[in-house]
């Protein structure tokens, strides 16, 4: 038996993974939409960084934990990422304060909203 994503990590950003991968599962469409790969790379509060990989590109899209060869990648802290994840923090404005970091497609960091839309559930 597999063990979820979110028991394989102590941060919060884990369960923000875990309900994208019920979305992706539950809109097999946001394949076609997205069309890339992201890697997050998120950091703890004890500065480690833990990272995953978000595959939109082949079918079914998948997310998985490590990394991978990403189109785009985005670092953030844990609480930064879940701020963004749930809506509850300003995508340009943490990328403006520098605690939103982008490497690669800035297209697809972009369409990173089509993701966040419905995790306001966490």
């Amino acid at each position: 038996k597999t063990q979820s994503l979110e028991k394989m990590s102590d941060l919060k950003s884990a369960a923000v993974f875990e309900q994208l991968e019920k979305k992706i599962a539950a809109e097999p469409e946001l394949v076609k939409k997205v069309q890339g790969v992201y890697q997050f790379d998120i950091t703890g509060k004890d500065k480690s960084v833990q990272s995953w990989t978000v595959d939109l590109k082949s079918n079914p899209g998948k997310v998985s934990k490590g990394t991978g060869k990403a189109d785009c990648t985005i670092s953030a802290g844990d609480d930064d990422f879940v701020g963004l994840m749930t809506g509850k923090l300003n995508p340009q404005q943490l990328f403006m304060g520098g605690k939103l970091k982008i490497k690669g497609n800035m297209g697809l960091a972009m369409k990173l909203s089509q993701l966040s839309a419905t995790q306001s559930k966490l």
